[in-house]
């Protein structure tokens, strides 16, 4: 295993408790789903979406019959969108990419409010990626700690423009070590998702001030998921029966 990742590793359990993680990011979007719900675009709310991506980035979404049928409209302008299109479970009407987007101060305020989970995603895009932006004095730390005489090259240089806290990486990988660092990866992955299902879960038994429809759902995907495994990720919080029901509707007259 990499000096890269064993280090890795050791921060994680150091300086993460993997139950903080999630309640810090459950109570974030609490909070933005409570603050969503003293807006107009809480009735009729069918979807809510925490829309993800495994590099650590998490979005929330919705959509209620209001928003939908505007969108629906725009397609069919558009694009010429017919009901088989519009209407089902893989067409528009839940294809998150779609939907609203829900603010939950996941930018400065959001890290000033929740630094160590920023802290959390900083390391963790860092390891998952092996390159990106971060502000945080662990990763730098970690970046200080890779060696370049064990088969592994780690570049870090300045960002353009070079804002001081920031700083550029580049994590190179031997074929002949691919197969190691991408185990480890899946580790890292794991625990990411283990952090966002929990969140959906318990956030599905605390929204009730939001406005729902008969068949609201509360899903977590990962944005670029095939249809199979956007299946099995929504299975997750869905219950089997309303998932049944979700996935026989082909057109309009199915959402009655």
């Amino acid at each position: 295993m990499y000096r890269f990742l064993i280090a890795a590793f050791m921060k994680f359990s150091e300086l993460f408790d993997i139950n903080e993680i999630k309640d810090a990011l459950y109570d974030a979007l609490l909070s933005a789903l409570k603050d969503f719900s003293n807006t107009e675009n809480n009735a009729d709310v069918y979807a809510i979406a925490l829309d993800c991506q495994t590099d650590g980035t998490v979005w929330l979404r919705f959509h209620n019959n209001a928003t939908f049928s505007k969108t629906a409209g725009e397609y069919a302008d558009k694009w010429g969108y017919g009901d088989s299109d519009i209407y089902g479970f893989h067409a528009l009407q839940y294809h998150v990419g779609d939907f609203e987007s829900i603010t939950y101060s996941g930018d400065e305020d959001f890290v000033a409010k929740n630094r160590k989970i920023a802290e959390f995603f900083d390391v963790y895009t860092l390891v998952l990626c092996g390159m990106g932006y971060a502000e945080s004095g662990i990763v730098r730390e970690l970046t200080q700690l890779q060696p370049t005489d064990n088969g592994v090259t780690f570049d870090v240089m300045q960002s353009p423009p070079p804002p001081e806290s920031y700083f550029w990486s580049e994590l190179v990988v031997p074929e002949e070590k691919k197969k190691e660092y991408d185990e480890a990866r899946d580790v890292f992955a794991a625990m990411f998702w283990d952090i966002v299902y929990d969140c959906t879960l318990r956030l599905k038994e605390n929204i009730g001030f939001i406005n729902k429809t008969e068949n609201f759902i509360i899903f977590a995907v990962d944005h670029d998921m095939s249809e199979e495994q956007t299946e099995i990720s929504m299975r997750k919080s869905i219950d089997e029966e309303l998932f049944a029901k979700l996935l026989s509707i082909h057109g309009k007259d199915d959402t009655n």
